[in-house]
């Protein structure tokens, strides 16, 4: 399967000030499958009714809420791992570390070995 790619113009600001025309090669990822749509076709493809999909789906949405933030790394079957991530400044003493310094948290997936070899 090949994969979609769209080249986007951009203008992006320069380490003098000016501002410069870039060119950025993207994934075209503008069709986006309704949740109705893949429980229909996962149902079609494995004789498992979408009902089922459906409260797996929510099953483990609720399972991910409860451990990620107590810093479980979840890996899912023939999908790969999810974790969270911290994106915190660095500090010049121990004190000033920690809470006050993260600026972000962001959940972080990794696919597995079998979903990377689609691209």
């Amino acid at each position: 399967m090949k994969t979609n790619l769209v080249i986007e113009e951009r203008y992006v600001r320069t380490t003098d000030g000016s501002l410069a025309l870039r060119y950025l090669t993207k994934v075209d990822n503008h069709t986006k499958i309704a949740d109705t749509e893949l429980l229909k076709e996962l149902e079609e493809s494995s004789g498992i009714p979408a009902a089922q999909f459906l409260a797996c789906f929510y099953a483990f949405g609720a399972y991910l809420k409860e451990k990620l933030p107590l810093g479980y790394v979840v890996k899912a079957p023939a999908l790969g791992t999810f974790k969270l991530i911290a994106n915190a400044a660095a500090t010049d003493k121990e004190t000033e570390a920690g809470e006050n310094a993260v600026r972000k948290i962001r959940i972080n997936f990794l696919a597995d070995k079998e979903l990377k070899k689609i691209v």
